[in-house]
């Protein structure tokens, strides 16, 4: 995961902002779901069945 400012990523950081919210998830592909687990630790994290694109994937996590 990439930072532009100090050690934290932007996930990290967008996981703050959204920090309101009941409940955060993250949509990913499968070789990156573990980085986004330690990343956003309270967040679900849900993993593509097939890398198909934006709309397939949005649609699953619905």
């Amino acid at each position: 995961m990439r930072s532009l400012v100090g050690e934290r990523s932007l996930l990290a950081w967008t996981m703050d902002r959204t920090a309101f919210a009941d409940e955060q998830y993250v949509l990913t592909r499968e070789s990156f779901a573990d980085t986004v687990s330690e990343h956003a630790p309270k967040a679900g994290v849900l993993v593509e069945p097939a890398g198909k694109d934006t709309g397939p994937a949005l649609v699953y996590s619905a």
